[in-house]
């Protein structure tokens, strides 16, 4: 039996051995051959599949031991994971789009005769709405290259995203000053953290975040704050700075902070979580 490449072959003996719940582990993997293992080790199953002489890409099965000697059905198979299942369900996502979670896993645990977890199938799902509707990153890593289009095509047309900012404060632990960390972060290109300034202060409160805004705003130069948006947590004095270094710019809290400082002041409920989780509470100060 031959195979279009070595991907489709690893596809197609994961599918046949979770048909017959019998999970499999891959003892070698390079660019020439593949072989795998049951993971009894008493088992005598195994396969290897290689790369034809006469074809750099075809993958062909040379070894097969196809009896299992082991017994029993595996309901923890390690083989079958997040993207396999998303591979599986990809049609069945696409035509029920509103699937909830808990019932997408019981539907899996129920066909695949697995023990599913909710991360598990909340994942897969999340990978088989990718494969429908695209990643969401990437849809997000061109916004800019859709504004500008917008603009070329369309004469006269506005457009364009906000930059966002996002500034917290901590303690500095392990030093005898008491002193405090404050920070203005953004991201990059790459969709990873970039620190823009940071200072050691004494202590949070008005007159030391107007100083920090200030000179955050004269590097940055920033003009037209209507363009910008901060995102914080609750700093002390930080609301008022604002007010009066810049009050023409779009302020919003850091949802996660926001659940935090819930459960802190006693409510813990999953009432608040999921309002917080759905961004009912990204709203300006």
């Amino acid at each position: 039996m031959v195979f279009d490449n070595k991907k489709e072959f690893k596809k197609a003996m994961v599918a046949n051995q979770a048909k017959i719940g019998k999970s499999i582990r891959w003892s070698k993997d390079d660019k020439e051959r593949a072989s795998a293992k049951c993971r009894t080790n008493a088992c005598k199953w195994k396969i290897l599949g290689s790369l034809m002489q006469r074809d750099i890409s075809t993958f062909q099965i040379k070894t097969f031991v196809s009896e299992h000697t082991c017994f029993g059905w595996n309901y923890n198979n390690k083989t079958i994971n997040s993207c396999w299942i998303a591979r599986k369900y990809v049609d069945r996502v696409k035509s029920n789009k509103n699937w909830k979670t808990s019932e997408f896993r019981d539907t899996l645990s129920r066909k695949l005769k697995l023990h599913v977890s909710m991360h598990q199938a909340r994942r897969a799902k999340e990978k088989a709405t990718a494969m429908i509707d695209g990643d969401i990153n990437d849809q997000f890593g061109i916004l800019w290259n859709y504004c500008n289009e917008i603009v070329r095509t369309n004469p006269g047309t506005s457009a364009g995203c906000r930059k966002i900012i996002g500034v917290d404060g901590c303690w500095l632990k392990n030093t005898m000053y008491g002193a405090q960390l404050l920070s203005a972060v953004t991201l990059d290109e790459n969709n990873n953290i970039f620190p823009l300034a940071y200072a050691i202060v004494e202590k949070e409160n008005k007159e030391i975040w107007q100083w920090f805004l200030t000179y955050l705003m004269n590097d940055l130069e920033i003009e037209e704050q209507y363009l910008w948006t901060f995102m914080s947590d609750k700093q002390k004095g930080l609301i008022e700075a604002f007010d009066l270094v810049l009050p023409g710019v779009s302020h919003r809290f850091c949802e996660r902070h926001l659940h935090s400082n819930f459960k802190r002041a006693g409510y813990s409920g999953m009432a608040l979580k999921k309002c917080s989780l759905e961004g009912s509470f990204s709203n300006n100060y």
